[in-house]
């Protein structure tokens, strides 16, 4: 199966040689190349740029790249690339596959392509089936309800509890919002502060620091989140 490989480093001349490791070995292909981190991360979180490796450095200008990594980490598998021996632990804590130094060698592209071949095979086999429809217990015993993605406004989590919120009603549910956001990892839906996933297409408009939903909702945008989101829709420049 051939991955596809997404570059990036603020510095032209290292995306020449690290394109050049990748036309080295058969399989995989080059979808695209930034030396803005701003640029790559609007490009992946929008699925402008879908790739299955990411391949990026740490020191970068406006948006370095453990920061970058921690938005993107459920995108593709990441490997860093870098000058700087300081920064490994940190790149563990993103789930980075591994952390080549510079110069990178032939060599140790393709061990980092290894581990991350092995990454996306795990992955792939522990996925869930996607769906269009979202179950959740309902009252009674042995009682589940089905609530179709497209009709969710919102989704509010609580410590041991969700609320769903649609145009009708509200349904309470023992699923807590880390679970849930794992079945609506994609646009239109996105979490935009620890406690809120939203329905983008619900959306009216936005500022610095609320999301305005239609029936006159409003809700927080806290600064986790808020790169990501503006990025993904396009309103990060």
């Amino acid at each position: 199966m051939s991955n596809r490989i997404f570059l990036v480093d603020d510095h032209d001349y290292i995306l020449d040689y690290m394109a050049t490791l990748v036309a080295a070995i058969p399989d995989l292909i080059l979808v695209g190349r930034e030396t803005d981190p701003l640029v790559a991360l609007k490009k992946i979180v929008s699925k402008e740029i879908v790739a299955d490796i990411i391949f990026l450095d740490v020191d970068m200008p406006g948006l370095n790249g453990i920061d970058l990594a921690e938005s993107i980490k459920n995108y593709a598998a990441l490997v860093f690339t870098t000058g700087y021996t300081n920064f490994a632990h940190l790149a563990f804590k993103v789930d980075a596959v591994d952390y080549l130094m510079k110069p990178v060698t032939l060599e140790t592209f393709e061990s980092a392509i290894k581990k991350a071949s092995v990454w996306l095979k795990n992955k792939r086999l522990n996925a869930k089936p996607k769906t269009d429809f979202l179950i959740v217990p309902g009252d009674g015993k042995n009682v589940h309800i089905k609530i179709d993605k497209k009709d969710i406004l919102y989704i509010k989590g609580s410590s041991n509890y969700s609320q769903i919120n649609t145009h009708q009603r509200e349904y309470l549910t023992n699923r807590m919002i880390k679970e849930i956001s794992g079945e609506l990892s994609e646009l239109p839906f996105f979490r935009i502060h620890k406690s809120y996933i939203i329905n983008v297409n619900k959306m009216i408009k936005v500022d610095t620091n609320t999301v305005y939903l239609e029936e006159g909702t409003e809700l927080p945008i806290s600064e986790t989140y808020r790169r990501e989101f503006m990025a993904a829709i396009g309103a990060n420049r």
